[in-house]
């Protein structure tokens, strides 16, 4: 083997290993980004009541009878992604009004910026990052 092959494997070995990497993160974070911060649509209500009712082989009596229950946890889950939602929010919007004042102008758009385009990453679905250009 010559030594310019076992650079171009070495080199397509690392570009695969980057490019898992890289695919690992983003849905990674879009996962996250999901479970988090979206609500989830009408269509997932009475997923966990029907796996549940095919993992258990639940009869009709007791599946009417677990789904109210199921029900309500999925209610509790919501309000409780809604509540961390709003905390994580609150506290990264109090430290930024902490930190701003200790910045230098140029220092302070470039936090705003950076917020914008974390705002935007949330929405889009990707994650925060630099801009493309960069």
């Amino acid at each position: 083997m010559t030594s310019a092959l076992k650079w171009r494997i070495g080199v397509a070995l690392a570009l695969v290993f980057i490019a898992g990497a890289a695919v690992g993160v983003f849905g990674s974070a879009h996962h996250v980004r999901r479970i988090m911060f979206e609500h989830h649509p009408p269509h997932l209500r009475g997923r966990m009541a029907e796996h549940l009712r095919r993992e258990l082989k639940l009869t009709d009596e007791q599946f009417a009878k677990i789904r109210p229950l199921v029900e309500r946890s999925e209610d509790q889950l919501e309000k409780i992604r809604e509540e961390t939602n709003q905390r994580v929010h609150e506290t990264m919007r109090q430290g930024h009004s902490e930190i701003s004042p200790i910045l230098t102008p140029e220092q302070r758009a470039k936090l705003q910026e950076m917020q914008e385009r974390h705002r935007r990453a949330l929405h889009d679905g990707g994650p925060p990052g630099p801009p493309p250009d960069r």
